[in-house]
């Protein structure tokens, strides 16, 4: 899954940041077999706290191969991109990649 931890950023931020996610996931995954628009991805869930602290996961299929060192550079890359672009300060944001259960 893809996991992203944020600090303090606002309402607003939090939703562009989860739907991001969902497109960062559909970039950087298979088309389904049979499917020429349906992406290898699952579900998403994401929680703010009272200090607008928090996390989104956005996960992958089961048996959905992993993603190579460059793949999740590329997903850094863009996440920076993507904070930068909608002003949130890039300190407050860490991405991870996790696998298995």
């Amino acid at each position: 899954m893809i996991h992203v931890e944020f600090k303090g950023i606002s309402t607003a931020a939090y939703n562009k940041l989860s739907g991001f996610l969902m497109e960062l996931a559909e970039e950087h995954s298979a088309l389904r077999k049979g499917s020429d628009s349906l992406r290898d991805v699952g579900d998403r869930s994401s929680s703010q706290g009272l200090l607008n602290d928090g996390f989104a996961d956005q996960r992958y299929t089961p048996n959905h191969r992993v993603p190579s060192p460059e793949v999740e550079q590329a997903m850094k890359n863009r996440l920076k991109t993507f904070l930068k672009d909608n002003k949130i300060d890039p300190d407050d944001v860490q991405l991870e990649l996790r696998y298995g259960k």
